[in-house]
């Protein structure tokens, strides 16, 4: 081959400014992506996170109630004298458990011009509640209750009984609860562990034998006097004064037997944060367990 049929290969490099794109568009595609899943994700991970929270507090609310529950039957067993005492197991969570004395029952004897005549019975009661976010459920001299934004119900019917007939009485017994240790008001988080122990118990007879009463009267001042009201508006022989019930407090009459028998029983509740106990397995739902402590003889 001469040498002008000569040919002559070269390698032609890239322009400066101008280099190869195909790497750059793979990291963009890559990035691109990986930014669609974040975004697709992180709403999916937020909404599961509030349905979490709001799964758990349901969760806290109703093992709180059923928690409740079990203490009224501790103070129920109290109340009818099968026990002197009893204890439950409270996974409060995010709640508080608290004793305070936020209601006072009264049973008075009433002239007929609505007088007080004679002696009466005046007694400060606690409440137990445990609460959380806008749910309450407690328990106050025998109620046991719920409060929600839809207002205050009633669970159980209050300790009064009507016997009626050749007894011709009413016996209401009137629960009064108070911290251990002479505390005004006790608030526990987390695992608690709520014993209850009887350090009184009272009786007294109305009319008094000197008085002639127009009526045996019940007067309840507390934050849940509706639900007190629908309560006592079930028992047989009590007739709630509608004319002289509020808000905040509700009268009532004794109107079916001629003795009204008033006991009383004060109890104090220890509510301690839960320490080891290899008889008590707390379930983070609600109750692990109820203890009761018999009547001696």
């Amino acid at each position: 081959m001469s040498g002008g049929d000569r040919v002559r290969h070269a390698t032609v490099s890239s322009p400066l400014g101008h280099p190869d794109m195909r790497g750059v568009s793979d990291v963009v595609g890559y990035v691109l992506v990986f930014a669609l899943i974040i975004g697709a994700t992180i709403p999916i991970l937020a909404v599961g996170t509030t349905e979490l929270e709001d799964q758990r507090d349901r969760v806290y609310v109703a093992g709180g109630e059923r928690a409740i529950a079990a203490f009224s039957e501790v103070m129920g067993a109290i109340r009818r004298s099968e026990s002197r005492g009893g204890a439950v197991v409270l996974h409060a969570g995010r709640g508080e458990l608290t004793i305070a004395a936020t209601t006072t029952m009264t049973v008075e004897q009433v002239g007929a011009r609505g007088q007080r005549v004679g002696t009466h019975v005046t007694h400060r009661v606690g409440s137990v509640v445990y609460s959380r976010d806008d749910t309450v459920s407690g328990y106050e001299s025998g109620l046991r209750f719920r409060t929600d934004n839809t207002g205050t119900v009633g669970r159980d019917r209050p300790p009064i009984v009507t016997l009626g007939g050749s007894a011709d009485r009413t016996v209401v017994t009137l629960v009064g609860t108070r911290p251990a240790g002479g505390a005004a008001t006790v608030t526990q988080t987390g695992l608690v562990h709520v014993r209850a122990s009887v350090v009184d118990r009272r009786r007294i007879e109305l009319p008094e034998s000197t008085v002639a009463p127009h009526v045996i009267r019940l007067r309840i001042d507390s934050p849940r006097a509706a639900a007190w009201a629908d309560a006592l508006g079930a028992v047989d022989g009590v007739t709630v004064d509608q004319s002289a019930t509020t808000s905040a407090t509700v009268v009532a009459t004794f109107d079916k037997d001629a003795t009204v028998s008033v006991r009383m029983v004060i109890v104090e509740i220890s509510v301690d944060g839960y320490a080891a106990d290899r008889h008590i397995h707390p379930q983070p739902t609600g109750v692990a367990d109820v203890q009761l402590n018999t009547r001696d003889g």
